[in-house]
């Protein structure tokens, strides 16, 4: 069974595993949560503790995080001219 896990039976992800998901180097994932950009689950003490991350909770910052790109946006031709 593991220990690591959320409410309703979520597993919590590692900054290892969170690294590998999104595809960036996991020290980007220190840097992050040592300036409270990506949210994240404190275990333990202050200085050395372990943290953790809920999986839904990455989607959902994830999605507000997104933006549309240019290719969505209606090119007005006529303004051009």
């Amino acid at each position: 069974m593991n220990t690591d896990s959320f409410p309703y039976g979520e597993p919590l992800l590692t900054p290892e595993q969170l690294s590998k998901w999104l595809n960036v180097k996991l020290s980007t994932i220190y840097k992050w949560c040592a300036i409270g950009y990506v949210p994240r689950i404190k275990l333990g003490g202050k200085v050395r503790g372990s943290v953790r991350f809920s999986r839904l909770e990455i989607q959902r910052w994830l999605i507000r995080r997104s933006r549309r790109g240019r290719s969505t946006y209606r090119l007005d031709i006529d303004s051009l001219m």
